[in-house]
């Protein structure tokens, strides 16, 4: 049994979904579920499972480290690391942070040719997309009534309904032929008071249809499949759901001219074949369906050569500050360094470049200040002031300013 360190957006129930199914399959996953946006999509089942799955870098056989939640500097240690891409195309720009890890898992056919044209090995490409939520029988679109023109669809909560709502009035006219259909997001109650206090003070706005009631999950699809477009406001499983019926999606951070886009789109174009930039042919299924794969790349999966080996692949980083400063500044290098000091994943030297103004009696510090550091360290981190304006000898330099 191998054990996975995944962090990743467990906001989404088909994520929660595939890491059970890999876990069933003896692929032990502990789940950093930090980067997840709202948790309250997620089972109370799943929620419990994650919690009980914790574990550092240093215990697992492999890392994922999944960019539509957090950052490639997640990647610690020198655990075998697959990083999956963010949704959309990758550009020449992404290389520099995923460049070093052992394997590239895309969303789609269309951004693993990107990544083979921008030069990267075949060999290190896997196409993974989003697990998706699968409906138990067949579902047939519904048109709400009251609809026209231009159909989008969102999900909100009383606290992001007003955002929603300030963003359609910049986007459209009110005579425009435009609809926007919003249903509450988690059962909500209360939606329409939020939505009509949202809207106190303003005349009129483009044609929108308010769902009080809760709409399930079923529901729900077969509305978007009748949408032009997807206003994912908080992304997670409705960014997939609907990518996966064949709507459009828009990120949360659209602004109003993306929605005028699909406005001005030719009506036999507002729902194309090619969803988010992956085509037809992409495999796309629950997180069942998905396991199977992804434990058959996560078993083969090694460190590139040219890593270094587990044993020495610590970074080794110099801080530089007034550790027997009797100033604030003093207190901010000695706190800083206790907290570098209690990391496992890092080499820590201290420097002290100031006089002495007090006597250390922290044994850590003492014997931190002891150690010589290395010629050329990986990273040096500053808290002195004024800032020094030469570059220190190191591969990576950060000078903490105040």
């Amino acid at each position: 049994m191998i054990t996975v360190r995944w962090s990743g957006a467990f906001d989404a129930p088909a994520t929660v979904s595939l890491a059970r199914a890999l876990d069933a399959r003896g692929v032990r996953v502990t789940a950093d579920h930090r980067g997840a946006a709202d948790i309250r999509d997620i089972p109370l089942a799943d929620r419990l499972w994650l919690t009980g799955r914790t574990t550092t870098h240093t215990q697992a056989d492999v890392q994922v480290i999944d960019l539509a939640a957090v950052s490639v500097h997640a990647a610690r240690g020198t655990a075998p690391c697959a990083i999956r891409l963010g949704p959309g195309l990758p550009v020449s720009a992404d290389l520099a942070g995923i460049s070093l890890l052992d394997d590239l898992w895309a969303r789609s056919s269309d951004a693993h040719d990107t990544l083979i044209c921008l030069g990267v090995s075949e060999k290190r490409i896997w196409v993974c997309p989003d697990p998706v939520w699968q409906p138990t029988g067949p579902i047939a679109s519904e048109t709400v009534p009251g609809a026209h023109g231009t159909v989008m669809f969102a999900e909100a909560d009383a606290a992001s309904v007003g955002a929603l709502l300030t963003l359609w009035s910049r986007a459209f006219a009110p005579d425009d032929d435009a609809t926007l259909i919003v249903v509450p997001r988690h059962g909500e109650e209360g939606l329409a008071i939020a939505a009509q206090t949202a809207l106190e003070g303003r005349a009129t706005i483009p044609d929108v249809v308010l769902v009080e009631s809760p709409v399930s999950r079923e529901r729900r699809l077969a509305m978007m499949m009748a949408c032009h477009a997807v206003i994912a406001v908080a992304g997670g499983e409705l960014a997939t759901d609907a990518a996966a019926a064949g709507a459009t999606v828009l990120a949360p951070t659209a602004d109003a001219e993306a929605l005028r886009v699909v406005h001005r789109m030719p009506l036999a174009e507002r729902n194309p074949e090619r969803v988010r930039g992956s085509a037809p042919t992409d495999p796309r299924g629950s997180g069942d369906d998905l396991a199977g794969g992804v434990a058959d790349r996560l078993e083969r999966l090694a460190a590139r050569p040219r890593r270094a080996p587990r044993a020495v692949s610590r970074p080794s980083v110099v801080l530089e500050g007034a550790m027997r400063g009797a100033h604030s500044l003093g207190g901010v290098a000695r706190e800083l360094a206790r907290e570098l000091a209690a990391r496992d994943d890092i080499d820590l030297y201290l420097r002290d470049p100031e006089p002495p103004a007090l006597t250390l009696h922290d044994p850590v510090l003492i014997g931190l200040l002891a150690k010589s550091p290395p010629v050329v360290p990986d990273v040096v981190i500053r808290t002195l002031h004024p800032a020094p304006l030469d570059r220190p000898h190191a591969r990576r330099s950060i000078q903490m300013l105040y």
